[in-house]
């Protein structure tokens, strides 16, 4: 009985949190609006600049992403004498 009111109070303790970042991004959302939206060139030349770049950084993650798949499977019968390639996580930190 008392883990079920527990449990109640913590379900009611993240509703009310959530409730409560719910209500501080609106009155941040609020407060902002009296700036005016401003047209900067540095905004412009970083907008262009990923574009441009978006599908280099794309390949060269999915690149990572193979070699990391390709050390934990070559590695993954002898986790416990290498102990980086522990999980797929490891394995592409290991690439970079």
């Amino acid at each position: 009985m008392l883990h079920a009111t527990l449990a109640c109070a913590a379900a009611a303790a993240t509703a009310a949190a959530a409730a409560a970042v719910w209500l501080a991004a609106t009155v941040l959302y609020m407060l902002c609006r009296v700036f005016q939206p401003t047209k900067n060139a540095f905004v412009d030349t970083l907008r262009s600049v990923v574009a441009d770049v978006k599908w280099f950084l794309l390949f060269l993650v999915l690149t990572m992403w193979g070699f990391a798949g390709a050390f934990y499977i070559l590695f993954r019968e002898d986790q416990q004498q290498f102990q980086v390639t522990s999980s797929l996580t490891n394995a592409a930190l290991l690439t970079s």
